[in-house]
């Protein structure tokens, strides 16, 4: 749910500790969760946003440093909300063509902007696309398949593993991997065919892809382990507790696996382990507000 009440403190007003001068950050943070595309129920809310109001000022110096490169953010507003007629599990967006993806409920609604242009009967949950190509990949757990289309066409259906439900696309290399959760592998697709399965940790559930490097990262929950591949080739092997998400900076070339069980996060560069977030959530927010006092 949105925020309605997005205005900023008032400088005027005194405060007994610093650290609350935050809030212009926290509400910057609030506009960017704002501006996403989300999929709720049988819906989609399309949202958009309009200039902002500045900030008040900020007294604190590391704040006002950290304001002062920040980029301007747009002030969210809701468009329009789109009845799809069917529960929306996954979204995917094709920036080439601008047609967005929805899939759920054994449809997949392909919409241009505000409009839906058509329906397809397509069983799946997930969804994948490929800017380069083109073709969009909707994953069906159930059936252990993947439905490939391409525009507003269905191209084909592809074979993966048992319960296919994470997935990842490398742009430059064209390879689309999908993780196999019952099959203990992962499916590396090219256009519209499987390539190879490779073989993973136990019950591997989530892919991210650094396409600057090459490297896969596959998060094997049950294997307690992420399984590192380049291209079609397993590279090495790292342990960690119950990964699941898997979270990718194209820019630093850091990968971040979060653990399921104990709220952490583990930090990859590469092949290897850098280090792992605290689990204490609150010890973060410290560590945070403390960088921005100093």
């Amino acid at each position: 749910m949105i925020p309605t009440d997005l205005s900023m403190p008032d400088p005027n007003v005194q405060v007994a500790d610093a650290s609350i001068h935050a809030s212009p950050i926290l509400h910057r943070l609030v506009l960017v969760i704002g501006a996403l595309l989300v999929a709720v129920a049988s819906s989609v809310l399309v949202i958009s946003g309009l200039a902002a109001a500045e900030p008040s000022p900020v007294t604190t110096p590391g704040l006002q440093a950290a304001l002062t490169q920040a980029p301007s953010l747009s002030t969210p507003q809701v468009i329009t909300t789109i009845d799809l007629g069917f529960y929306a599990s996954g979204v995917a967006v094709n920036p080439a063509t601008g047609y967005v993806y929805a899939a759920g409920s054994g449809q997949v609604a392909v919409l241009k902007e505000t409009q839906v242009i058509t329906t397809l009967a397509v069983n799946g949950q997930f969804v994948a696309v490929n800017p380069a190509t083109g073709y969009v990949y909707v994953l069906d757990p159930g059936s252990g398949s993947a439905t490939v289309l391409s525009g507003t066409e269905i191209i084909t259906s592809l074979q993966t593993g048992g319960f296919p439900q994470g997935i990842a696309v490398d742009q430059l290399t064209g390879y689309v991997y999908v993780a196999n959760s019952l099959s203990d592998t992962v499916s590396v697709l090219s256009g519209t065919h499987v390539v190879t399965n490779v073989a993973t940790g136990s019950y591997p559930i989530q892919v991210g892809v650094n396409p600057s490097t090459g490297y896969v990262y596959v998060a094997n929950q049950s294997g307690n382990s992420v399984t590192v591949l380049s291209g079609t080739a397993p590279v090495t092997t790292l342990n960690m507790s119950s990964p699941f998400p898997v979270g990718v900076n194209t820019e630093s070339g850091y990968v971040y696996v979060g653990d399921y069980y104990s709220s952490s996060v583990t930090v990859i560069s590469a092949t290897q382990i850098i280090t792992t977030l605290p689990r204490n959530v609150s010890m973060i927010v410290r560590q945070v507000g403390q960088e921005f006092r100093q």
